[in-house]
């Protein structure tokens, strides 16, 4: 009898993981309504299991029933300890209140997205995640905000979050010549393609001068960056190390290195930190100062940061001004 019952609940667990991972395969594909299907499937089985409430509150958020998305989040919250799959509760617990944190953004209560955000940190204060939307949810209060330095002595507190350079690469002359008389320019971003950002950035990736720069993108997302321009270098570092990716920038000789992203999703700040190019500089995607101390320059323009003598103070990046404006779109 007890081997049996051992037996039921084991089953029983492996139904609910099993439906949770159809559903994730449909939530990687941004299918919503197929992977609602499965998770509903398992809270049939389990109505209480942390783990399938996270994502049902994932799913919802997705689908813009964030009242569901909000049941479901605070479900989860009061029984965390319950979780099987996720053997780490304090972080499940942290992860939970980051969800729900993105909800709250959503709903465009910025307040209460930096509450569940700071919650989520008290838990696992090294949790890149939270902090970053933390700070990103928090460039929309700067109007109501007294002490307008708060928002940016928050952002360098970045570089407590990852690894530095110690030994530092060496960019000697010997690493920095010109091949073909080029200058090697590395992009970084998971945003080449459908994402207002690839609006942007395109017109520069069609047609930059290939006769001066040799261009290569590195991409958080798998792309083929040939439909905008068959002169391009494409190097997928999805899941690589921030010294893996850093190593790679490091030995294709980048002589400067852009961010499009800055602490919005996809981004790899993680790379930035480890200086892998001497030249690095944050450009579209951001509203803010990554606050990152190896980010040497932002380009912007007159129009979004006015007299750079009042400006400047509010980024760790030296403002660099295009002419008219910095963004070139392409409808």
């Amino acid at each position: 009898k007890h081997d049996s019952e051992e037996s039921k609940e084991e089953c029983r667990r492996l139904r609910i993981n099993d439906y949770n991972g159809i559903s994730g395969i449909f939530r990687s594909l941004k299918q919503w309504p197929e992977a609602l299907h499965y998770l509903l499937k398992a809270e049939r089985i389990d109505a209480l299991d942390p783990d399938i409430q996270n994502q049902l509150g994932v799913v919802y958020t997705e689908m813009r029933r964030t009242d569901l998305a909000e049941v479901a989040y605070n479900k989860a919250i009061k029984n965390y300890k319950r979780a099987f799959v996720s053997t780490d509760h304090k972080f499940l617990l942290s992860e939970l209140y980051l969800n729900l944190g993105h909800m709250h953004s959503y709903n465009g209560n910025n307040n209460k997205s930096i509450e569940c955000y700071n919650k989520s940190l008290q838990i696992y204060p090294k949790f890149t995640l939270p902090f970053q939307n933390k700070i990103m949810n928090l460039t929309y209060l700067f109007d109501q905000l007294d002490d307008k330095m708060y928002i940016t002595n928050q952002h360098k507190l970045v570089n407590k979050l990852y690894k530095k350079n110690d030994i530092g690469y060496d960019f000697t002359n010997k690493h920095l010549v010109k091949i073909d008389g080029k200058i090697n320019v590395g992009i970084i971003s998971g945003d080449f393609v459908d994402h207002p950002v690839s609006f942007f950035i395109s017109t520069f990736l069609r047609n930059f001068d290939s006769d001066r720069f040799n261009l290569t993108c590195y991409s958080e997302c798998i792309i083929n960056t040939s439909v905008y321009n068959k002169k391009l270098h494409f190097k997928t570092i999805k899941n690589l190390s921030s010294q893996q990716a850093a190593d790679m920038i490091y030995d294709d000789k980048i002589h400067i290195l852009f961010d499009l992203a800055g602490h919005t999703a996809f981004n790899r700040l993680d790379v930035f930190s480890l200086k892998p190019s001497p030249i690095q500089i944050t450009y579209i995607g951001y509203p803010f100062t990554t606050g990152l101390n190896e980010m040497g320059y932002r380009i912007t323009d007159n129009v979004c940061d006015g007299d750079f003598s009042v400006s400047q103070e509010f980024y760790t990046e030296k403002l660099v001004a295009l002419k008219n404006c910095f963004l070139c779109y392409d409808p």
